[in-house]
């Protein structure tokens, strides 16, 4: 609570929260969410949440980032397209698996377009993603202002990955203007 209060301090547009900053499922009365939401209840701010995203009707459960205002209203979810081999999708017959409590198996979102903000569209570029050379190109193709990619380099602690997060990321920025 108090790295959001101090975010708020600063008076940003957007809190950004990495991947899977919530590691369970997204739900509108989650009683955490809603504590950081009344945070900045106050303040014209948009939360930018890595949490996941079940669809109860098909079954699927997404690796996803919600767009949510002051309100605790969600304005735009993007599920993650591409997954990661063998963490998130099978790599062979490997596959650590990524299961809900209900038996839900993680997949890949479709045509995820960039969300609307009141500052132009954001797209969006989950961990991996982001060292796929056409996924910020396809953001900005189909209409991306910026970009944003979300990642929770706090699962490779000293190791490489967070810094090949950090210049893939430089170069999708420098590629796609």
């Amino acid at each position: 609570f108090q790295l959001c209060k101090d975010a708020v301090e600063l008076k940003p547009d957007f809190i950004i929260w990495p991947e899977t900053a919530l590691p369970w499922t997204y739900s509108p009365n989650d009683d955490l969410l809603k504590e950081i939401i009344k945070i900045s209840s106050n303040h014209d701010i948009t939360h930018v949440i890595g949490v996941n995203n079940e669809d109860s009707n098909d079954k699927k459960l997404y690796n996803s980032v919600f767009y949510i205002n002051n309100q605790n209203k969600v304005t735009g979810i993007y599920n993650k397209q591409i997954l990661l081999k063998g963490i998130e999708e099978p790599l062979g017959k490997f596959l650590v698996p990524f299961l809900s409590q209900d038996g839900f198996v993680l997949s890949k979102g479709q045509n995820q377009l960039p969300v609307a903000t009141r500052f132009g569209k954001a797209g969006n570029l989950i961990c991996n993603e982001v060292v796929v050379e056409n996924s910020g190109a396809e953001q900005v193709r189909n209409g991306a202002n910026f970009l944003f990619n979300f990642s929770n380099d706090g699962w490779f602690k000293d190791n490489y990955i967070s810094d090949l997060h950090f210049y893939y990321a430089r170069l999708q920025a420098v590629e796609n203007r």
